[in-house]
């Protein structure tokens, strides 16, 4: 019993920062249109009609996440514990350059209207907070925690 509590504890340790982090990414969602709806009508509609390439966006990196949590994950099961960690710093980096250069095709899509990209540039600074914490946690090594079955 007390072994079951154990791997429950460990569990919730681990989802906890990706439960927060999806709480605190919706949240920020919302200020983001308010912050939209006070600029203006010309500044919600722009955001509104970038939604859809930014979904879009999304989702590209989130597959590139997936496929990475994959590798990783095979990784780490058999016990490859520096290759499971060289291979996250690869993929770090090859997300990091992606979203640098999708942000980089998104905000030229505003250059002939200043106000609206610098609103967006700056809300999108909070990818870079994400690398940034993504980097510590990747050098701590923390996460490569194997479960037994």
């Amino acid at each position: 019993m007390k072994c079951l509590i154990e791997k429950h504890l460990i569990m919730f340790v681990v989802l906890l920062p990706m439960l927060v982090c999806e709480f605190m990414w919706s949240l920020g969602e919302n200020i983001y249109a308010v912050i939209y709806g006070h600029m203006g009508t010309d500044a919600s509609a722009a955001m509104t009609l970038i939604n859809p390439v930014q979904g879009l966006m999304s989702g590209a990196l989130c597959g590139f996440s997936q496929a990475a949590s994959v590798i990783i994950g095979k990784k780490l099961g058999v016990g490859a514990y520096e290759e499971a960690y060289q291979a996250s710093r690869k993929l770090l980096y090859y997300g990091f350059a992606g979203s640098a250069l999708l942000s980089v095709v998104i905000l030229a899509a505003f250059t002939l209207n200043l106000s609206i990209p610098y609103v967006y540039f700056i809300l999108s600074l909070e990818e870079c907070i994400r690398f940034m914490i993504s980097y510590v946690v990747l050098r701590r090594r923390k996460w490569m925690v194997t479960f037994a079955a």
